[in-house]
């Protein structure tokens, strides 16, 4: 399994980024990502650890994290205000 840091020059990721991206074991976004799109980690099935810097979070896109098998628990990203819930993970 690949293990990916992303980047302080990274401030978004993109819809369906790393959509089906079954090599992925684990990803820490850095705290200058502000928007995580659409399906951008969408069934990453051996993704099993999630590292985001919360507080600099704006949107969270519709099923981000979805078909997260790998994942061993439901999480819950609080956002201003709102509360986006990984789904099937």
């Amino acid at each position: 399994m690949t293990d990916i840091a992303i980047p302080s020059s990274v401030t978004e990721i993109g819809n369906y980024a790393f959509s089906e991206c079954s090599g992925i074991g684990s990803i820490t976004l850095s705290s200058s990502v502000t928007e995580i799109g659409d399906g951008a980690f969408w069934g990453c099935r051996n993704l099993n650890n999630i590292t985001i810097s919360a507080d600099k979070i704006e949107k969270i896109g519709s099923h981000a994290f979805s078909e997260c098998s790998g994942l061993s628990r439901k999480q819950n990203i609080g956002i201003r205000k709102k509360t986006a819930t990984t789904k099937n993970c």
